[in-house]
Protein backbone atom coordinates (compact mmCIF):
# COMPACT_ATOMS: atom_id res chain seq x y z
CA UNK A 1 0.00 0.00 0.00
CA UNK A 2 1.09 3.98 -0.88
CA UNK A 3 1.03 6.39 1.92
CA UNK A 4 -1.58 8.75 1.85
CA UNK A 5 0.44 11.20 3.89
CA UNK A 6 2.66 13.25 1.59
CA UNK A 7 2.62 14.05 -1.79
CA UNK A 8 5.23 12.95 -4.16
CA UNK A 9 8.51 14.78 -3.46
CA UNK A 10 9.16 15.57 -7.61
CA UNK A 11 8.48 13.93 -11.54
CA UNK A 12 11.03 10.89 -10.64
CA UNK A 13 8.70 9.81 -7.65
CA UNK A 14 5.43 10.08 -9.50
CA UNK A 15 6.94 7.99 -12.18
CA UNK A 16 8.40 4.93 -9.82
CA UNK A 17 4.41 5.11 -8.71
CA UNK A 18 2.89 5.26 -11.98
CA UNK A 19 5.32 2.35 -13.57
CA UNK A 20 4.37 0.58 -9.77
CA UNK A 21 0.54 1.18 -10.53
CA UNK A 22 1.04 0.47 -14.15
CA UNK A 23 2.48 -3.41 -13.25
CA UNK A 24 -0.60 -3.71 -10.81
CA UNK A 25 -3.24 -2.53 -12.91
CA UNK A 26 -1.60 -4.99 -16.03
CA UNK A 27 -1.69 -8.06 -14.15
CA UNK A 28 -5.33 -7.64 -12.91
CA UNK A 29 -8.66 -8.20 -15.72
CA UNK A 30 -10.24 -5.00 -17.29
CA UNK A 31 -13.42 -6.13 -15.84
CA UNK A 32 -13.10 -8.12 -12.35
CA UNK A 33 -15.58 -10.42 -11.32
CA UNK A 34 -17.06 -9.53 -8.23
CA UNK A 35 -16.55 -11.20 -4.82
CA UNK A 36 -19.63 -12.57 -4.22
CA UNK A 37 -20.94 -15.71 -2.03
CA UNK A 38 -22.60 -18.87 -3.68
CA UNK A 39 -26.16 -18.31 -5.28
CA UNK A 40 -25.85 -14.27 -5.23
CA UNK A 41 -28.64 -12.51 -7.20
CA UNK A 42 -26.35 -9.84 -8.61
CA UNK A 43 -23.52 -11.48 -10.51
CA UNK A 44 -22.18 -9.64 -13.71
CA UNK A 45 -18.90 -8.78 -15.23
CA UNK A 46 -19.44 -4.96 -14.60
CA UNK A 47 -18.45 -4.48 -11.01
CA UNK A 48 -17.40 -1.10 -8.77
CA UNK A 49 -14.81 -0.81 -5.96
CA UNK A 50 -16.03 -1.18 -2.35
CA UNK A 51 -14.01 2.01 -1.82
CA UNK A 52 -16.29 3.78 -3.96
CA UNK A 53 -19.17 2.98 -1.29
CA UNK A 54 -16.94 4.25 1.44
CA UNK A 55 -18.74 7.46 1.49
CA UNK A 56 -22.60 6.42 1.35
CA UNK A 57 -21.57 4.36 4.65
CA UNK A 58 -20.71 8.31 6.20
CA UNK A 59 -23.43 9.65 5.27
CA UNK A 60 -25.58 6.78 6.97
CA UNK A 61 -23.38 7.16 10.17
CA UNK A 62 -24.82 10.57 10.23
CA UNK A 63 -28.18 10.25 9.63
CA UNK A 64 -30.78 9.71 13.08
CA UNK A 65 -31.03 6.58 14.73
CA UNK A 66 -34.58 5.99 13.41
CA UNK A 67 -33.92 7.18 9.84
CA UNK A 68 -30.76 5.27 9.73
CA UNK A 69 -31.87 1.94 10.97
CA UNK A 70 -34.04 1.51 8.47
CA UNK A 71 -32.04 3.11 5.76
CA UNK A 72 -29.34 0.54 6.57
CA UNK A 73 -31.05 -2.38 6.68
CA UNK A 74 -32.56 -1.48 3.44
CA UNK A 75 -29.22 -0.83 1.46
CA UNK A 76 -27.69 -3.68 2.98
CA UNK A 77 -30.27 -5.93 1.97
CA UNK A 78 -29.18 -4.97 -1.80
CA UNK A 79 -25.89 -5.58 -0.96
CA UNK A 80 -26.78 -8.94 0.81
CA UNK A 81 -27.99 -10.03 -2.77
CA UNK A 82 -24.61 -9.45 -3.86
CA UNK A 83 -23.39 -11.31 -0.99
CA UNK A 84 -22.04 -8.91 0.95
CA UNK A 85 -23.05 -6.45 3.91
CA UNK A 86 -21.98 -3.01 4.84
CA UNK A 87 -19.30 -4.02 7.61
CA UNK A 88 -17.52 -6.31 4.52
CA UNK A 89 -17.52 -3.21 2.52
CA UNK A 90 -16.13 -1.16 5.42
CA UNK A 91 -13.22 -3.85 6.48
CA UNK A 92 -12.21 -4.81 2.54
CA UNK A 93 -12.30 -1.91 0.12
CA UNK A 94 -10.43 -3.79 -2.13
CA UNK A 95 -13.75 -5.82 -2.72
CA UNK A 96 -15.69 -5.40 -6.29
CA UNK A 97 -19.73 -5.11 -5.85
CA UNK A 98 -21.80 -5.97 -8.93
CA UNK A 99 -22.55 -3.15 -10.54
CA UNK A 100 -26.38 -3.89 -10.68
CA UNK A 101 -26.35 -4.17 -6.90
CA UNK A 102 -24.89 -0.47 -6.25
CA UNK A 103 -27.39 0.93 -8.46
CA UNK A 104 -30.09 -1.10 -6.23
CA UNK A 105 -28.67 0.50 -3.39
CA UNK A 106 -28.90 3.58 -4.65
CA UNK A 107 -31.76 3.71 -5.89
CA UNK A 108 -33.17 2.94 -2.48
CA UNK A 109 -31.03 5.17 -0.58
CA UNK A 110 -32.48 7.84 -3.14
CA UNK A 111 -36.28 7.15 -2.72
CA UNK A 112 -36.18 6.59 0.91
CA UNK A 113 -34.66 9.76 1.89
CA UNK A 114 -35.91 12.20 -1.21
CA UNK A 115 -32.51 12.93 -1.96
CA UNK A 116 -32.10 13.41 -5.34
CA UNK A 117 -28.40 15.04 -5.03
CA UNK A 118 -27.53 11.99 -3.08
CA UNK A 119 -24.67 11.47 -5.52
CA UNK A 120 -23.02 14.69 -5.06
CA UNK A 121 -23.68 14.39 -1.05
CA UNK A 122 -21.74 11.15 -1.13
CA UNK A 123 -18.53 13.15 -3.06
CA UNK A 124 -19.13 16.01 -0.52
CA UNK A 125 -18.40 13.15 2.11
CA UNK A 126 -15.52 11.98 0.65
CA UNK A 127 -12.48 12.13 3.16
CA UNK A 128 -8.76 11.58 2.16
CA UNK A 129 -7.27 7.91 1.52
CA UNK A 130 -11.18 6.83 0.63
CA UNK A 131 -9.92 6.08 -2.41
CA UNK A 132 -6.67 4.39 -2.03
CA UNK A 133 -3.92 4.21 -4.49
CA UNK A 134 -6.21 5.89 -7.44
CA UNK A 135 -6.30 9.46 -5.11
CA UNK A 136 -2.66 9.05 -4.11
CA UNK A 137 -1.72 9.34 -8.25
CA UNK A 138 -3.98 12.30 -8.29
CA UNK A 139 -1.99 13.44 -5.54
CA UNK A 140 1.21 13.39 -7.47
CA UNK A 141 -0.52 14.94 -10.93
CA UNK A 142 1.85 17.95 -11.01
CA UNK A 143 -1.12 19.74 -13.61
CA UNK A 144 -4.66 19.21 -14.44
CA UNK A 145 -3.78 17.30 -17.85
CA UNK A 146 -2.03 15.00 -16.07
CA UNK A 147 -4.43 14.24 -13.35
CA UNK A 148 -7.36 13.68 -16.27
CA UNK A 149 -4.46 11.28 -17.81
CA UNK A 150 -4.45 9.40 -14.32
CA UNK A 151 -8.25 9.24 -14.36
CA UNK A 152 -8.41 7.84 -17.49
CA UNK A 153 -6.29 5.10 -16.63
CA UNK A 154 -6.80 4.29 -13.83
CA UNK A 155 -10.84 5.07 -13.22
CA UNK A 156 -11.66 1.61 -13.90
CA UNK A 157 -10.07 0.46 -10.35
CA UNK A 158 -12.97 2.24 -8.78
CA UNK A 159 -15.23 1.84 -11.30
CA UNK A 160 -16.31 0.02 -14.45
CA UNK A 161 -16.68 3.07 -16.70
CA UNK A 162 -14.21 4.77 -18.98
CA UNK A 163 -12.87 8.29 -19.08
CA UNK A 164 -12.92 9.24 -23.29
CA UNK A 165 -11.01 12.33 -23.15
CA UNK A 166 -12.98 14.43 -26.56
CA UNK A 167 -13.52 17.69 -27.63
CA UNK A 168 -16.66 19.49 -27.32
CA UNK A 169 -15.85 22.85 -29.35
CA UNK A 170 -13.59 25.11 -27.39
CA UNK A 171 -13.77 22.49 -24.66
CA UNK A 172 -11.74 19.72 -23.66
CA UNK A 173 -13.99 16.96 -21.86
CA UNK A 174 -13.62 14.15 -19.83
CA UNK A 175 -16.73 11.79 -20.41
CA UNK A 176 -18.09 9.02 -18.82
CA UNK A 177 -18.33 5.96 -20.44
CA UNK A 178 -20.31 2.92 -19.17
CA UNK A 179 -21.20 -0.20 -21.11
CA UNK A 180 -24.28 0.56 -23.40
CA UNK A 181 -26.44 -2.10 -21.50
CA UNK A 182 -25.75 -0.49 -18.06
CA UNK A 183 -28.35 1.87 -15.91
CA UNK A 184 -26.84 4.40 -14.78
CA UNK A 185 -28.39 6.57 -12.37
CA UNK A 186 -27.85 10.08 -11.96
CA UNK A 187 -26.51 9.95 -8.47
CA UNK A 188 -23.63 7.50 -9.73
CA UNK A 189 -23.14 10.09 -12.27
CA UNK A 190 -23.14 12.95 -10.03
CA UNK A 191 -20.70 11.42 -7.30
CA UNK A 192 -17.84 10.55 -10.06
CA UNK A 193 -17.54 13.51 -11.65
CA UNK A 194 -17.92 15.73 -8.73
CA UNK A 195 -15.14 13.70 -6.88
CA UNK A 196 -13.11 13.71 -10.05
CA UNK A 197 -13.05 18.03 -9.29
CA UNK A 198 -12.98 17.67 -5.79
CA UNK A 199 -9.72 15.80 -5.40
CA UNK A 200 -8.02 18.20 -8.28
CA UNK A 201 -8.89 21.19 -6.51
CA UNK A 202 -7.71 19.65 -3.37
CA UNK A 203 -4.70 18.11 -4.77
CA UNK A 204 -3.31 20.40 -7.85
CA UNK A 205 -2.21 23.60 -7.86
CA UNK A 206 -3.47 25.01 -11.38
CA UNK A 207 -6.98 23.73 -10.66
CA UNK A 208 -8.39 27.13 -9.58
CA UNK A 209 -6.93 28.95 -12.32
CA UNK A 210 -9.23 26.99 -15.14
CA UNK A 211 -12.66 27.63 -15.86
CA UNK A 212 -14.74 23.86 -15.06
CA UNK A 213 -17.89 23.09 -16.16
CA UNK A 214 -20.46 20.04 -15.74
CA UNK A 215 -21.76 19.27 -18.53
CA UNK A 216 -25.06 16.99 -18.46
CA UNK A 217 -27.15 15.38 -20.74
CA UNK A 218 -30.26 15.84 -18.58
CA UNK A 219 -32.05 18.98 -18.63
CA UNK A 220 -31.17 21.16 -15.69
CA UNK A 221 -31.66 19.08 -12.22
CA UNK A 222 -34.04 20.54 -9.71
CA UNK A 223 -30.43 20.51 -7.48
CA UNK A 224 -28.81 22.87 -9.40
CA UNK A 225 -28.11 24.82 -6.61
CA UNK A 226 -25.68 22.07 -5.02
CA UNK A 227 -23.38 21.78 -7.88
CA UNK A 228 -22.74 25.57 -7.14
CA UNK A 229 -22.31 24.87 -3.42
CA UNK A 230 -20.16 22.10 -3.27
CA UNK A 231 -18.35 22.26 -6.80
CA UNK A 232 -18.38 25.81 -7.08
CA UNK A 233 -19.51 25.59 -10.49
CA UNK A 234 -23.28 25.67 -12.17
CA UNK A 235 -24.34 22.58 -14.37
CA UNK A 236 -24.16 23.45 -18.01
CA UNK A 237 -26.64 21.10 -20.14
CA UNK A 238 -24.73 19.56 -23.43
CA UNK A 239 -26.57 16.92 -25.69
CA UNK A 240 -24.94 13.54 -25.43
CA UNK A 241 -22.01 14.68 -22.58
CA UNK A 242 -21.82 13.44 -19.23
CA UNK A 243 -18.25 15.35 -18.48
CA UNK A 244 -16.05 17.71 -16.99
CA UNK A 245 -15.66 20.50 -19.33
CA UNK A 246 -12.50 22.78 -19.32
Amino acid sequence: RVSMRRRCSGPSERATLLAEMAKRRSAAPRRSKPVAAPGAAFVGADTIAAAALRPYRRLLSILPDSQRTSLERRTGASLGRAGLSWPAVAERPDLRVAHAACVEMIDTAVAMTGTEALGLYAAEAWREGDFDLCECLVRCAATVGDAIEVSRRYLPLLVDADLEVIRDGRWVVGRLCFAPDLRVPQALIDQVMATMRLLTLRYVQDARTLRIELHLRQTRPSYAAEYRRILGVDPAVREAVDGVGM
